[in-house]
């Protein structure tokens, strides 16, 4: 039986016809068992070229991927497409891992998502060292390398879990600087693979940089002119709620989202943005990875981001369907100070992180010696109140510790409810006979789940709710007092990160954090704030500085960004700049208002950005002045 061609499966699958830019390419170099890292934008279509391959090979293609909601909404596309694919995570117990294994060794699972920690795993080994691999893909690749922005250390023992299998592998990113471009292939063990890259080039998407004191209404003007789909990167929590709040009063239809929120309201959120119920979606980082959105024309982000490699991910999001779009950075200096203050709480003294893991070990209640079999909630808030802890140095603290391959802490993420019943079925009924609230929910629970008595199944409390007319709040309450008791083994859900020793409990005065390796963490963070900064600044063309920060030498300027129509700008400045700004001002004296619109249509069609930019020279030579697309003369004041 012959197998499906890439485009077979592409068209089967995913209702094209045609692969885009280098995914033929990069498809074509692993199904000839050819190893590969491929580079492409955000929005470029990176999952296409592993899960295609995946189905046209044999065996199951294993996904190394950094995120837990990444990988969960990868593998729920999938399946709704009639892939199949699951994930592992830490939040998974020992017998859920173990059935999805068993599925993926009989050839069920055609891929299977697995954070980098799991590698580290000796039961995950040997437990996958007799799979039929066909390739190892390695999303978020940059995490592998000291030089780039998010080292993850479980990385570097990809190469040793790839040297138990006789399989290519893919390594796949969106931003990589050429030297962590090397580091990647060296780290990896495949020096002599192919680099295929897309180029960062992106014809539609203006980059525009201001310097805002009030960005709220900054972000207010924007968004009344842009009346399309947006998003709006903010730093912290509470500015999601405030700057929401400020576009609502404004009458634009606005949501909020960050990673403390119920899952249930961040799916909600998600899926009305998707579908355009909201317009703008005000978040953290925590929104956009693997969120495919074409229609989105401004992302504006309301802060500085870390790094060049986190604000072009996050600003690729806008232009995807190849319409003209905005990227747009407001920075004040204040956020200038917050990025140094950054760097300093990044690297914290070998001795505070030290005291921090003698806190945390106190927490999880390990003695020295004593390891984590499964990783357990982990209320990162709660624990610096406990112990009067500074929060931000405290996250400088667990990174350095996490980096340092001692523990791991995974983002927030939705565990479903747990159940399993510890006792017999004689012993259960003498349990609740005479109580009949018990028994219905008991009898409801042995009817809707199997397996039970052996397993730790996921339960839902809302349903058997329905089911038993108990509210919800009494089967939990049920339910924890059972568990209590020792009857049944109950883990009520839970929307909290997860956090997990990876190695023995040791005093803490021998946690060792190698110095040279800080030495390079911190090189690498000076460099890339520095050239954040120097993007601020720079007068050159903003899409030349960023593809030239990721190794693309292109000379010619995009001639959309800030910059380039400036530089536009100053072409009508000898002939036509004093002339144009006194037809304004003769309109405005004489109209004392205009709308905007009105006024471009006096000028060539081509040149409203010329326009826009007099307009504002006029405005800060405060003899005009506007309010969203309205326009004011302004009167001179009288000398006295």
């Amino acid at each position: 039986m012959l197998k499906p061609s890439p485009k077979e499966i592409l068209k089967k699958y995913w209702g094209f016809e045609e692969f885009r830019s280098i995914q033929g390419e990069v498809i074509e170099s692993i199904i000839g068992s050819r190893d590969a890292l491929a580079l492409m934008p955000t929005g470029g279509g990176k999952s296409l070229c592993y899960q295609v391959p995946a189905l046209c090979m044999e065996g199951c293609c294993v996904v190394i991927s950094p995120l837990i909601a990444l990988m969960q909404d990868q593998v729920n596309q999938l399946k709704q497409r009639g892939v199949t694919a699951e994930f592992i995570h830490s939040g998974l117990r020992y017998k859920e891992v173990e059935r999805i294994l068993d599925q993926s060794r009989r050839g069920a699972n055609k891929l299977l998502y697995v954070s980098p920690e799991r590698l580290l795993n000796q039961n995950f080994r040997e437990s996958i060292i007799n799979f039929k691999i066909s390739f190892i893909a390695v999303d978020e690749a940059h995490c592998i390398s000291q030089w780039g922005y998010d080292f993850r250390p479980a990385y570097l023992k990809i190469n040793e879990f790839r040297s138990l299998f006789n399989c290519p592998i893919l390594a796949l990113t969106a931003t990589a600087t050429d030297e962590v471009q090397l580091d990647i292939l060296k780290q990896l063990g495949i020096p002599t693979a192919k680099i295929f890259k897309s180029s960062f080039k992106r014809e539609n998407l203006s980059l525009v940089v201001r310097e805002q004191e009030n960005k709220s209404s900054e972000i207010v003007h924007i968004l009344k002119k842009l009346k399309t789909s947006a998003l709006v990167y903010v730093r912290n929590r509470r500015q999601t709620v405030e700057i929401c709040n400020d576009l609502q009063r404004e009458g634009i239809s606005a949501g909020f989202y960050h990673a403390g929120l119920p899952v249930e309201s961040r799916n909600e959120r998600q899926k009305s943005w998707i579908e355009n119920k909201i317009r703008v979606m005000v978040c953290t980082n925590a929104f956009g990875m693997g969120v495919d959105k074409s229609d989105v024309s401004v992302v504006i982000h309301a802060d500085l981001p870390n790094s060049l490699e986190e604000y072009f991910q996050e600003v690729g999001r806008a232009g995807r369907n190849g319409s003209k779009a905005y990227g747009v950075l407001l920075y004040h200096q204040k956020d200038i100070r917050r990025i140094q203050i950054q760097y300093e709480i990044s690297f914290p003294s070998i001795e505070e992180i030290r005291y921090v893991y003698q806190c945390l070990s106190y927490t999880l209640d390990l003695a020295v010696g004593s390891t984590m079999v499964d990783s357990v909630d982990f209320d990162l808030v709660s624990f610096c109140n406990r112990y009067k802890l500074e929060l931000n140095k405290t996250i400088g603290c667990f990174k350095n510790l996490e980096q340092s391959g001692y523990l791991y802490l995974s983002e927030a993420f939705h565990h479903p409810s747990q159940m399993q019943i510890l006792v017999s079925s004689e012993e259960l009924f003498g349990i609740y006979e005479g109580k009949p609230q018990i028994e219905i929910l008991i009898k409801s629970i042995l009817r809707l789940y199997e397996g039970i008595f052996s397993v730790t199944v996921k339960i839902q409390e809302l349903q058997l709710s329905k089911i038993t007319g108990l509210s919800n709040k009494m089967i939990i309450n049920i339910l924890t007092s059972l568990h209590n008791s020792g009857i049944i083994k109950y883990l009520p859900q839970s929307d909290n990160p997860r956090i997990q020793l990876l190695l023995e409990r040791i005093p803490s005065k021998e946690i060792d954090i190698d110095e040279q390796w800080l030495k390079i963490r911190k090189s690498a963070f000076n460099k890339r704030v520095n050239s954040l900064l120097e993007y601020l600044s720079t007068s050159h063309c903003r899409q030349f500085f960023i593809m030239n920060y990721f190794g693309e030498n292109r000379m010619e300027d995009c001639g959309i960004c800030d910059n380039c129509i400036g530089r536009k700008n100053s072409t009508i400045n000898s002939e036509l700049k004093t002339e144009w700004k006194k037809f304004i001002l003769q309109k405005l004296e004489t109209k004392s208002t205009m709308i905007l619109v009105e006024l471009f249509h006096l000028f060539p069609s081509n040149k409203k950005e010329e326009v826009e930019l007099l307009l504002e020279e006029l405005i800060g030579e405060k003899l005009i002045e506007r309010k969203y697309d309205q326009l004011f003369f302004r009167k001179p004041k009288k000398n006295t």
